[in-house]
């Protein structure tokens, strides 16, 4: 008679689409509980809605009342270029659509956020798996999936940080595969995909040159010369 597997056999012996579908409902799940019970918060004015997008989400009201892309600070202090241009587009779509400031839009930005940050589970499931192994890949994206700091900045506090996360780690391991590359076309993939990374927050251009320059060193061990090869 077979013996029941257990939860750890399962985690680590279940197929690929298995377990990054666990990591993701899991890493949801907890990041909606920090949600239900952050968001009041987060729309009181009494904390200046610091963190209701702070800088970004003075943007955000400026677009929707139509200043255009202006006034980090309060009340007015005109045109900016403080911040970079994604989020505070997307928060205010929100806006719009929740009201500013509003307990509706809180929940909802949370929860934009919160989805995104459990979607990261999935690159970086897929990068250490390229890198590591496939028990290593499961452990970072479960870690992932319970890493305080990441639930922290997804369900309690209006910022960039989960998307640009997300876009940041589908651009690592998009980067981590191009080496083996022939096309021209994965190659513009990845540029278009590390331009909308940096306009959710150009810090992360600090780091595209070292990844230029890994991806040729390990082309040229390869015996492949130049970016690509035909579309």
């Amino acid at each position: 008679m077979m013996r029941p597997r257990g939860l750890k056999a399962w985690l680590m012996e279940s197929t690929p689409t298995a377990a990054m579908t666990a990591m993701m409902c899991v890493a949801l799940a907890i990041r909606l509980v920090v949600v239900a019970c952050a968001f009041r918060g987060i729309a009181s004015p009494e904390n200046h809605y610091g963190d209701f997008g702070a800088e970004m989400g003075w943007v955000a009201r400026s677009l929707v009342l139509g200043q255009g892309f202006s006034s980090p600070f309060y009340p007015q202090t005109g045109a900016t270029a403080l911040v970079p241009p994604l989020f505070p587009f997307v928060l205010a779509a929100v806006f719009k659509l929740f009201g500013l400031y509003t307990a509706k839009a809180a929940i909802a930005m949370l929860t934009i956020q919160s989805v995104c940050s459990a979607l990261t589970c999935v690159p970086v499931y897929m990068t250490l798996r390229e890198a590591a192994g496939e028990r290593q890949a499961r452990l970072g994206g479960w870690l992932w999936a319970v890493y305080p700091f990441a639930i922290n900045y997804a369900a309690a506090e209006v910022w960039d940080y989960a998307l640009t996360s997300l876009l940041f780690a589908w651009c690592f391991y998009w980067a981590q595969r191009l080496p083996r590359e022939k096309r021209l076309l994965p190659w513009a993939g990845f540029g278009v995909l590390y331009g909308v990374a940096a306009l959710s927050n150009p810090s992360v251009l600090s780091m595209l040159p070292f990844l230029l320059l890994l991806i040729l060193w390990q082309r040229w061990r390869a015996g492949m010369r130049g970016w690509g090869g035909h579309c």
